[in-house]
């Protein structure tokens, strides 16, 4: 069969001597003007110099101070090249961090091995492996590889001929605490679909010796409903065995979030149910695919998964413990607020509003009404009405209301509900994981839509000696010291344990700021999201310094 590149070229693989390697698309920093089929290429966010370090020529990245953007090497290919390929990195060793690949086109990247910086101080291998090459030249000013994450080099090579699967080494957590808090990172374990988990085994792969090299004892997957009921009553935990297993393998513990409430984690069965009534926001009337916690349609089911969850997975030491995804978007203890993950991963109409438009809603609500206020008479005293009998009485905006007494009704009434509901999952998880950690998912900030009442979900979670993790934390330290404190206090007044987790990107600042904030909150549990440390380059920086 003939070959699109045919190169009389050295490739280093495994060892320090060269050897003849035809297919082979090189660079070498020992001597760049003699490289053959590959070009670095300069350009801003890409500058490099030159060091000698112990006798051996490194191509050396300067990085970038920008918070939001980060350095990388381009790379040109300068010879055509068809089918399947892989760019193998020589990199030194040092900090921590993780090698990635951005590639525009039709380039398609499957697997990738030996991308975890791990500060052994050693010189390694890292492959990407392309199923399908498009190489056009269209990274300004004419690259077509972006490398991330590597900022020594020595060589580089994109070859047809498979690398050997050099073994990760080996390395003692960088960071022990003197006080044992929970630490959690996610680590890819998630997928879209159950035909993803050779995918998801293989970037945990990569990235747990990452994870345990910082000193991270857990690793958080989400638990969907849809992968483990795939028909009423018949329960599969195929796809989480193998997840834990992978873990076990590394010495890592694991932290589901169980998620039966929110509209991508719903198995057809159920959604094509009669019993599958979703919210209905009081904004615009439309009915939405995250089920409603007004009436007791989803009780059976919740605690049938709640069940057979700790029948499965209670005794293992592999759990550490789990957290509570009782509604809300992603599976916290509030009501829809942003995030469209529909169901199948459709659209989704969400928006920070209430919540409050469905049948089931308007008659708890009235009920609720009749129970405070016992006569009709007293409702209309107090709220400036005219009812003829509780029948009338439905929901509303709170900006609607005739009298403060109305409006604030509905909102505690609103809040209470969803207090109730999730401490009901509370006690429930409890019945089944009697001797686990267990947290509540607390969002937001304590506005009256989201529905989350900090001290109300830290009084429940005491009692089933749990916790609460709050899901609120952002790139500003200011931010964070306000949404946490009224929770941080009530699980102290409580005895509750307490858990911090950011609600997305963070820069250098963000990611020292939450742990500042951890500590001085006393937390027991303190997660990031792996991108939150391997996603810009002051936060490698700053992991290094700290280390």
């Amino acid at each position: 069969m003939s070959r699109v590149v045919t190169l009389g070229c050295a490739l280093l693989l495994g060892t320090t001597s060269s050897a003849p390697a035809e297919d082979s698309l090189i660079w070498s920093a020992d001597r760049p003007e003699a490289s053959a089929g590959l070009t670095l290429i300069r350009a801003p966010d890409s500058n490099y110099h030159w060091e000698t370090i112990q006798g051996t020529h490194w191509a050396v990245l300067e990085p970038v101070q920008d918070y939001y953007r980060r350095a990388s090497f381009l790379i040109r290919v300068d010879r055509p090249i068809q089918g399947k390929a892989w760019l193998v990195v020589e990199f030194l060793d040092r900090g921590y961090g993780l090698l990635d690949i951005v590639v525009p086109g039709q380039n398609v990247i499957g697997e990738r091995h030996g991308v975890a910086r791990l500060n052994t101080g050693k010189i390694r291998r890292a492959w990407f492996r392309f199923d399908q090459t498009d190489f056009q030249q269209r990274i300004p000013p004419g690259a077509d590889i972006q490398l991330f994450g590597a900022p020594y080099i020595r060589r580089l090579s994109l070859t047809l001929v498979e690398p050997p699967r050099e073994p990760l080494p080996d390395t003692a957590p960088a960071v022990r605490l003197t006080r044992p808090m929970e630490l959690v990172i996610s680590a890819g374990a998630d997928s879209r679909t159950l035909d993803e988990l050779p995918n998801a085994l293989a970037t945990m792969r990569q990235l747990l010796p990452l994870a345990k090299a910082l000193g991270f004892v857990a690793v958080e997957s989400y638990v969907k409903w849809n992968f483990v009921e795939r028909a009423p009553g018949v329960f599969d935990w195929s796809y989480y065995d193998a997840i834990v297993a992978e873990l076990d393998r590394h010495g890592l513990k694991w932290f589901p979030l169980l998620v039966v409430g929110s509209a991508y984690a719903l198995p057809d069965w159920f959604f094509n149910s009669p019993d599958m009534e979703g919210f209905v926001c009081l904004e615009h009337r439309i009915r939405i695919e995250i089920p409603t916690i007004f009436n007791d349609k989803q009780v059976k089911y919740v605690r049938r998964f709640l069940a057979e969850f700790g029948r499965h997975y209670g005794s293992s030491n592999v759990l550490l413990g789990v957290r509570l995804g009782p509604s809300g978007n992603y599976g916290e203890a509030q009501y829809p607020a942003t995030g469209a993950w529909g169901y199948k991963w459709g659209e989704l109409h969400t928006h920070i509003g209430y919540w409050a438009g469905d049948p089931d809603a308007i008659l708890r609500f009235r009920e609720w009404v009749r129970a405070r206020y016992g006569s009709i008479d007293r409702l209309n005293a107090a709220w400036f009405t005219r009812y003829r009998s509780f029948d009338e009485v439905t929901t509303f905006l709170p900006e609607t209301a005739l009298s403060p007494r109305m409006r604030v009704d509905f909102a505690t009434w609103y809040v209470d509900s969803m207090t109730n509901w999730c401490e009901k999952w509370a006690l429930w998880a409890r019945e089944a994981l009697p001797g686990k950690p267990i947290y509540q998912s607390s969002g937001g900030w304590g506005a009256i839509p989201i529905g989350t009442d900090y001290i109300a979900q830290s009084k429940s979670m005491a009692k089933v000696r749990g916790g609460i993790r709050l899901t609120n934390e952002n790139d500003n330290y200011l931010n964070n010291f306000c949404v946490t404190r009224p929770a941080a206090s009530a699980a102290r007044h409580y005895g509750i344990r307490l858990g911090l987790e950011p609600a997305g990107f963070l820069t250098a600042r963000g990611v020292v700021g939450r742990l500042f904030n951890a500590i001085t909150n006393n937390a027991d549990h303190l997660f990031y999201y792996h991108p939150n440390l391997v996603g810009n380059d002051q936060v490698g920086v700053v992991v290094e310094q700290v280390v």
